[in-house]
C-alpha cells in the first residue's frame, strides 16, 4: 500500500469515525474538502498539490483547517492551504532520488524572511 493511500484511508476512518452531527457541521460550516475527494490533498505531483492549494485557496474554513492539522503534526498531504510533510509544513514536495549535494535548504520561516539554510 502506497503511502498516500494509507493516509487517504486513515482520513477516511478518521471522518467515519465523526458523528453525523460533526460531519453535517462541517458540511454545513462551508469546507470545500468535504465536498472533493481525499486524493486530491494527498498528490504525488507538482500539479496535483498546486490544485489543492487552489482548492483550500477557496475555503472558508482553511484557518481552522491548517491550525487543526498542525496541532495534529499531520505526516502528509495538503491541509488549509499548505503542504505537510512529515509533520512539518514544507514549500515544496522533495523529489524521488538522492536531492542534488548543492540544492539549499528552505525552511518554512525562512520562506517569509527570504533565507535559506548555509
Amino acid at each position: 500500500m502506497r503511502v498516500t493511500e494509507r493516509i487517504a484511508d486513515e482520513l477516511l476512518s478518521a471522518v467515519a469515525s465523526l458523528s453525523v452531527a460533526q460531519r453535517e457541521s462541517i458540511v454545513r460550516s462551508g469546507a470545500v474538502c468535504a465536498q472533493v475527494g481525499p486524493d486530491v490533498f494527498f498528490a504525488e505531483d507538482i500539479a496535483g498539490i498546486v490544485a489543492a492549494r487552489e482548492i483550500c485557496a477557496t475555503c472558508p474554513v482553511r484557518a481552522l483547517c491548517l491550525d487543526a492539522a498542525i496541532g495534529r503534526a499531520e505526516p502528509a498531504g495538503v491541509w488549509g492551504g499548505e503542504l505537510f510533510c512529515e509533520g512539518q509544513i514544507v514549500t515544496q514536495k522533495r523529489p524521488r532520488g538522492r536531492p542534488r549535494k548543492d540544492a539549499p535548504v528552505i525552511f518554512v520561516s525562512a520562506r517569509l524572511s527570504g533565507e535559506t539554510a548555509a
